[in-house]
């Protein structure tokens, strides 16, 4: 969401992202 970079880690059993400065939380909701 709002531009982050979403990956999977640990296999598919997870994932990680970076989001843009100003975004946070775990699919840059905020």
């Amino acid at each position: 969401m709002n531009g982050g970079t979403c990956r999977a880690t640990n296999g598919n059993t997870g994932f990680q992202c970076m989001c843009p400065p100003g975004y946070n939380g775990q699919r840059c909701e905020n």
